[in-house]
């Protein structure tokens, strides 16, 4: 053998990487998931959320997020890890673990409002 094989690395799996598999499971073309959303003025949108690895987590608020997962018939945490719980949570208990998730990035929970684009003073 005159070259050395190398295995080829798998794919990082990213939020972008995980969107365009649900959406290739789901068997929906870009053009697809951009008229069935209702929210997204073009397939170049859906594009930019497959090609840009930050695109999903930190342009769509977590109802539009929700509103793709659901078209995928996925748990919307599908697209950002593999650990999925089993059980539902509380927005109390959401509220509780940002809060912690904040404190230990030593960010305020106002900087993570700003970041995210919702509030949490209601809760």
């Amino acid at each position: 053998m005159l070259f050395k094989q190398f295995p080829v690395a798998a794919e990082p799996l990213t939020p972008n990487v995980r969107f365009r598999q649900a959406r290739e499971r789901a068997a929906l073309s870009l053009e697809d998931v951009s008229a069935l959303c209702g929210f997204l003025s073009s397939q170049s949108a859906i594009w930019d959320i497959e090609t840009q690895q930050d695109e999903l987590g930190s342009r769509y608020s977590p109802d539009e997020v929700r509103k793709f997962a659901n078209l995928f018939k996925i748990h919307p945490a599908e697209f950002f890890t593999d650990n999925i719980p089993a059980t539902r949570i509380s927005a109390e208990e959401l509220v509780t673990l940002i809060h912690q998730e904040c404190t230990s990035r030593g960010i305020t929970v106002e900087e993570f409002e700003d970041i995210v684009g919702w509030r949490l003073t209601n809760y």
